[in-house]
């Protein structure tokens, strides 16, 4: 009885791995804001607060529907808002990339740019991951 009672009690895989997309939206939008905020290019600026603001509101608003009985669109609503905000990475990081692999600007390599776009990946991948596994226990 006790065993059934703690298989009814313990979360599925996919809630945990929704927890840790989450958090790798919030570790990324945090690593970007600390890194490429104030940073301004020859093409502008490298920082996106749009990118900021979704990973940050997704990150929030799938927790809190995680524990209001909407997991099901929890992860809908993480995989949307990293798959954006890496493509606007992507689209503030491709002039600094290309410099550096024509060897125009050779010097301002930043290490956290490929940080933070693996974490951006990740927390996609991670969400998407996530979309297609239990997040609840069925009770009978």
């Amino acid at each position: 009885m006790s065993d059934q009672k703690n298989a009814q009690t313990r979360r599925p895989t996919g809630f945990y791995i929704l927890i840790l997309a989450a958090l790798l939206c919030l570790a990324s939008a945090i690593l970007y804001s600390i890194n490429f905020r104030g940073i301004d290019y020859s093409h502008g600026s490298l920082f996106s607060d749009a990118a900021f603001i979704s990973l940050i509101a997704a990150a929030a608003v799938s927790i809190v529907m995680l524990f209001i009985k909407l997991e099901n669109f929890a992860p809908v609503v993480l995989c949307v808002a990293s798959g954006v905000s890496f493509l606007v990475y992507i689209h503030h990081m491709v002039w600094p990339i290309a410099d550096i692999f024509t060897a125009i600007d050779p010097v301002s390599f930043v290490p956290e740019l490929i940080v933070c776009g693996v974490l951006l990946l990740m927390s996609f991948i991670l969400s998407e991951v996530s979309l297609y596994m239990k997040k609840r226990n069925l009770s009978a």
